[in-house]
């Protein structure tokens, strides 16, 4: 195969298997259209620090049984042109119908590590450490470790 070909062919089959990844049974005789609206703010301070924050607004159109807001603040240090690093404090809070309504703060702490740029597609590796603070009863503290991979098209 010719090495342009593999350009194409790559990010195609990584796609494609992506796809798997979240194959499960699901129960259809519930059917909930969500809506969510954010709206993120960058401010660069030079070179290799800037901020970044997002706020939105989340909830369902279909029976309104809750809805969230939040707000997530975030400082990124580049240290290479292809990574950085980043830790921000989220704030969400869900109004609930019919169960008691959630406060929640987390704190996160991730690397993100953009490469290999393939053909008008970049590769983009995150590794997140996540502490989620719940002030209501019923609810347990969580601490999460997770690794995403996401693929960007860029023209």
């Amino acid at each position: 195969m010719k090495a342009s070909r593999l350009q194409y062919v790559l990010p195609t089959l990584c796609l494609f298997i992506s796809g798997f990844g979240d194959l499960r049974a699901r129960d259809t005789t519930t059917v909930d259209f969500q809506f969510w609206s954010d709206f993120t703010l960058v401010h660069h301070f030079n070179e290799t620090w800037r901020y970044s924050g997002d706020q939105g607004i989340r909830g369902l159109f279909t029976n309104k049984n809750w809805t969230q807001i939040y707000v997530r603040p975030t400082v990124i240090w580049r240290f290479s042109p292809v990574m950085d690093a980043r830790a921000g404090i989220s704030l969400f809070q869900t109004c609930n119908k019919d169960l008691p309504n959630q406060t929640e703060v987390r704190f996160h702490q991730e690397t993100n590590l953009k490469w290999p740029y393939v053909v008008g597609f970049v590769f983009k590796h995150i590794l997140r450490f996540e502490e989620r603070f719940f002030f209501n009863q019923g609810f347990d503290n969580q601490f999460s470790l997770s690794f995403d991979d996401v693929i960007n098209r860029y023209f």
